[in-house]
């Protein structure tokens, strides 16, 4: 996902493993939750996902002939969410993410050596080297209650705010086009403006391949504007060609920035907006043979009415992030025990082995041809550091609630999973335990538990904003 021009990722230097891996796995269906309810993906095998449209449909089908797995995977489980800043006394000044933990037991301790603080500016190594400290709070090895490691704070008085974003007509009509488009299957056809192309693109500076600067597949709106000055505007016409570039003085990598470059682009295959091809009409037959509904109007409604739940599951994972940014914010860390470090460095290895095995590819294939070892441990270890705190929280306020799996609250939970999946609780818990275990089944659903203690005892301000988060009156 390179040669972006205002992208954050710093082209050829320092992209980021999650982005690299997206690239790998772009075809990947999967369903992620940020911080709310465990994100538990069941393949076909367990239950068949709904969607709204035939297109989509399809999409799923064809996915799941090529990339399904008899397994439950339970995705992200609400990793990566909110952010640990500060937290009280324990004087940090960076933020982490507070996510739920996998796992509540950890079976060993890394057997590196320790290496300091989770800190971006410290020196990576190609040997992983578990943290002696998570943003200035002390690693223990010794095993430690969690109400002795974290003093909580006022979590049920929170007043927090639920931005929903609205829909236009532009954005339906946007959505539209994004589904009627149509392969180009026509040899005398050629790419347009307004095209989406899946291009295979090779780069060099100086005659020699650089970190980043090659893609097999890479799907590119042409005239959106993503990629550098005279890459999009190469690619029209379609056929395979060299594109001789320049980076901007101002790119963000300071290894390219404003040197020439040359990329081969092949155009592997493009789709064209449907509006833009000569003949065709949005008409009500049109949309009674090709979709779920039997007019224009229905369809222009449904598609609003499907942009609204995204808009309002969004916010509510916003609104997610924000409670649990506040309870966090409120908490004091002493010290973490090095077992919820252990957890996180090996749930972080674990969802790159399990990402990766979907596609044959093993975590040592991906760190060589993808991305390179050092960088990996130090995110590995900010990751295990961002997981530890996490766990240790929910900890503290499962254990100051006296909550445990026999409640009517977890039971409540752990069956609307079950019927999420059209599975009995029974054979849901088998199969998931059989997959991550049972620890982090029980973890995830008290962290939902936790998430709707919070939010039920908030008090909730909803607004609508337009797409730059201005209120909307």
């Amino acid at each position: 996902m390179p040669v972006y021009e205002h992208s954050n990722i710093d082209f050829g230097k320092t992209q980021t493993h999650f982005s690299a891996i997206q690239a790998i796995l772009r075809s990947k269906i999967i369903r992620i939750s940020k911080i709310g309810a465990p994100a538990f993906f069941l393949p076909d095998k367990y239950g068949k996902m709904r969607f709204t449209t035939r297109r989509e449909r399809r999409s799923m089908e064809e996915n799941s002939r090529m990339k399904r797995k008899a397994a439950v995977m339970l995705l992200l489980m609400t990793l990566g969410a909110a952010s640990v800043s500060g937290c009280g006394k324990n004087n940090t000044t960076s933020s982490s993410s507070v996510s739920s933990a996998s796992s509540t037991s950890a079976s060993s301790a890394s057997d590196a050596s320790s290496a300091g603080s989770t800190s971006s500016d410290s020196t990576a190594s190609e040997e992983y080297a578990s943290p002696s400290d998570v943003d200035g709070i002390p690693v223990v090895d010794e095993e430690v209650d969690p109400a002795e490691c974290v003093t909580l704070g006022d979590y049920k008085k929170l007043t927090l705010e639920k931005k929903v974003e609205q829909v236009t007509d532009d954005d339906v009509q946007t959505a539209i086009m994004a589904e009627t488009a149509v392969t180009m299957d026509d040899p005398d056809a050629t790419v347009q403006k307004g095209d989406t192309a899946d291009i295979a693109y090779v780069g060099k500076v100086d005659g020699k391949e650089f970190d980043g600067g090659s893609s097999d597949s890479y799907n590119l709106v042409i005239g959106s504007g993503t990629f550098i000055d005279g890459f999009e505007d190469g690619v029209i016409g379609g056929e395979t060609k060299d594109l001789n570039l320049k980076f901007p003085d101002s790119y963000q990598s300071t290894d390219l920035a404003g040197k020439d470059v040359v990329f081969t682009v092949t155009v592997n295959a493009f789709t064209r907006p449907a509006e833009n091809i000569d003949g065709w009409e949005l008409d009500d037959a049109w949309v009674a043979k090709n979709t779920d509904y039997s007019t224009v109007e229905e369809y222009r409604a449904g598609k609003r009415a499907e942009l609204e739940a995204a808009n309002e599951t969004t916010a509510e994972n916003n609104l997610q992030d924000d409670a649990m940014k506040q309870v966090a914010d409120g908490c004091t860390f002493t010290k973490i025990p090095k077992s919820y470090v252990t957890l996180g460095e090996e749930d972080y290895d674990k969802r790159y082995t399990s990402y990766l095995q979907n596609y044959g590819i093993s975590l040592d294939d991906y760190l060589e041809q993808y991305a390179d070892r050092a960088t990996y441990n130090q995110e590995k270890a900010t990751y295990a550091g961002t997981m530890a705190k996490s766990a240790l929280l929910l900890d503290a306020v499962k254990e100051a609630e006296g909550w445990t799996t026999d409640d009517q609250d977890y039971q409540q939970i752990l069956n609307d999973e079950a019927a999420n999946a059209n599975m009995s609780q029974e054979d849901f818990l088998k199969a998931a335990n059989d997959y991550y275990g049972e620890d982090t089944v029980v973890r995830n659903i008290m962290m939902e538990r936790m998430i709707n203690m919070v939010l039920d005892n908030a008090t909730v301000n909803t607004v609508t904003v337009d797409a730059d988060g201005n209120t909307v009156k």
